[in-house]
């Protein structure tokens, strides 16, 4: 099976619909649960994979529902 190419910050932003502010808050909140590339370290461009963008998704969904971060990381 090949590996997909990266998915860039601006592409996680457009489909979700988020700012890039609630992106960066999000790879930091979350970190846990996302791949290395969604928190890279200082000067590095994000990159983020299609599990990632699952991941994202999902936060949003229990976001919208109300649940704090620390919800959202318990499930």
């Amino acid at each position: 099976m090949t590996e997909q190419p990266p998915i860039t910050p601006g592409k996680i932003i457009e489909q979700l619909g988020i700012t890039p502010i609630t992106l960066r808050r999000w790879c930091a909140y979350h970190k846990a649960h996302l791949s290395p590339g969604a928190n890279p370290g200082e000067g590095v461009t994000r990159r983020f994979t299609g599990r990632d963008l699952e991941v994202f998704k999902h936060v949003r969904s229990l976001r919208d529902q109300g649940l704090t971060t620390e919800q959202i990381n318990e499930q």
